[in-house]
């Protein structure tokens, strides 16, 4: 019997299935807010969080969550290109400097497609 190696794929199909050079990592996100956090308080954040930091970086935030907290998951916005260290650190640095923040948690950098 002949053996078939499975990772011997074409360029074509690793393409279509986000594999090897194609693969597109991407992050989890978790915070929990101040519990004297008010509705007004967390559109402001909001509105700061995806206008300054996800779209302003060409990123794609992907959650949700109530008063207490959310959570996510943040890819590039551009197809087949993959997070960085560097997007991770300017989440970890931005959620640093919100009072309302109480505690977060930026997770490593995984494949987006397969991993989660």
């Amino acid at each position: 019997m002949i053996k078939v190696d499975a990772k011997k794929r074409s360029r074509r199909l690793r393409k279509k299935l986000y594999a090897d050079e194609f693969k597109v990592l991407g992050f989890e996100v978790d915070l929990t807010f101040a519990d004297s956090t008010t509705e007004e308080a967390m559109d402001v954040f909001f509105e700061d969080f995806l206008t300054n930091v996800i779209d302003a970086n060409q990123l794609v935030f992907g959650g949700g969550g109530t008063k207490e907290g959310f959570s996510g998951f943040v890819v590039p916005a551009k197809r087949y290109a993959s997070s960085s260290e560097d997007h991770r650190k300017l989440l970890d640095s931005w959620f640093e400097q919100q009072d309302m923040v109480t505690n977060y948690s930026v997770g490593g950098l995984i494949d987006a497609n397969f991993e989660l």
